[in-house]
Parts: C-alpha cells; structure tokens; sequence
C-alpha cells in the first residue's frame, strides 16, 4: 500500500504551519491525520489508500480501532482534569 515508503501516524507528529511550512508546537491527532489521508484530492493529487478495496477497507477499519484507543486513553488517563469524581453522582 505504501510504495514510497511513507510513515504512518506517530503521536510526536507536529502540525506544520502552511505559510511558513515550519512545524508549529501543536500535535496532530489521528483522527485528523487519517482524515487527511482519506481526502479525495483535486488532480494531480492523489490519494493511493483510496484505490484499495478490500485491503483499504481494512486499513481504515484498523486506523479507526486506533483512533477510538486513542479517545479511550486520553479519558482513562487525564481523570484528574476531566474531574470525574464530581460526576459520580449524577
């Protein structure tokens, strides 16, 4: 799928600012990074994913898995600044 070598998403992956084209200090999530990649493109810009059948239906299947674990670990591990102990008893 990935003939030109390309990365695949990485939590350390920074969002680059389109004017100056230098990383800014914000991170990308994964939802917006898979959003990007399954963009349908105006020509000459293609996106191969988007040519994938069966194999690229499961490749956004797996790439949806991670996202929700990725939402899944943000809730489990920021409790504290979600103040759920206030919600405890609603």
């Amino acid at each position: 799928m990935f003939v030109h070598g390309e990365d695949d998403y990485k939590m350390t992956d920074l969002q680059v600012n389109p004017a100056t084209g230098l990383p800014t200090s914000q991170k990308i999530s994964a939802m917006d990074f898979y959003m990007y990649h399954m963009m349908v493109r105006v020509p000459p810009y293609h996106s191969n994913l988007l040519s994938f059948r069966a194999v690229g239906n499961q490749y956004w299947v797996d790439m949806y898995v991670k996202v929700e674990t990725e939402r899944m670990n943000y809730l489990r591990f920021n409790q504290s600044q979600l103040r759920a102990e206030d919600y405890i008893h609603l």
